[in-house]
């Protein structure tokens, strides 16, 4: 099992021994730099092999999502921890379980932002780009039974609309509609309301290095 992926780097020490000095070398261990390579699928617990092992060197150039760092390419609950905090992480899910909500398994929205991020040169934590998202005026159109809401940013970004009948309401916990894809260009369709009531709703915006936009507080009338 490999832990940590070193090089070695030769120095030369000149030891003094009595009146001689004697010249010795010594090994030190340092972080090689290697390239991140895009993930070829999703990806869930018990899976195995180069997948999940490029997977695991993404997550462990942030400590804080995966400490361990343990690069097995087995697909094991170390793995699925540090996939549980990178999408809390991201914003892209923080409860519920694998086979649920997805929360520990990277799906289709995970590795959207993955490789948006790897692809980005970015790895699993904020690396260089520390700017949110800046949003265009949404705009939202109403059907027989949802509505769909329309807006850009400024970079490729993963977008949803929380919403709910009273305000204020926890971002964490409200309800919420996603467009999963990592993009400039939003559409989110809310779906499941109750008929001709006024709701108040929030957009946000994710970059691929996590920082996050918000815009401010609006309401719509159901269709």
């Amino acid at each position: 099992m490999i832990n940590k992926i070193m090089f070695q780097k030769f120095a030369l020490l000149l030891v003094p021994i009595g009146c001689a000095v004697v010249i010795m070398s010594a090994v030190f261990l340092a972080p090689k730099a290697f390239a991140l390579v895009g993930l070829s699928g999703t990806a869930g617990p018990g899976a195995q092999g180069s997948n999940v092992t490029n997977l695991q060197l993404f997550l462990a150039t942030d400590a804080t999502v995966y400490p361990e760092g343990t690069i097995s390419g087995f697909y094991g609950p170390l793995t699925q921890a540090a996939v549980q905090r990178f999408q809390c992480k991201r914003g892209i899910i923080c409860s519920g379980s694998v086979s649920a909500t997805g929360y520990g398994r990277v799906g289709p929205a995970t590795l959207a932002v993955i490789n948006a991020s790897i692809a980005a040169g970015g790895g699993g934590g904020t690396v260089g780009d520390v700017h949110a998202p800046i949003m265009t005026a949404g705009t939202f159109a109403t059907t027989s039974n949802s509505v769909v809401f329309s807006w850009s940013t400024n970079e490729p970004a993963r977008s949803r609309i929380m919403y709910g009948l009273s305000f204020p309401f926890l971002y964490a916990t409200a309800p919420s509609f996603v467009d999963a894809s990592v993009d400039a260009n939003t559409n989110v369709v809310l779906s499941s309301l109750v008929s001709k009531s006024p709701y108040f709703y929030v957009r946000e915006s994710v970059d691929v290095n996590g920082n996050v936009q918000w815009d401010i507080p609006r309401t719509f009338i159901s269709p």
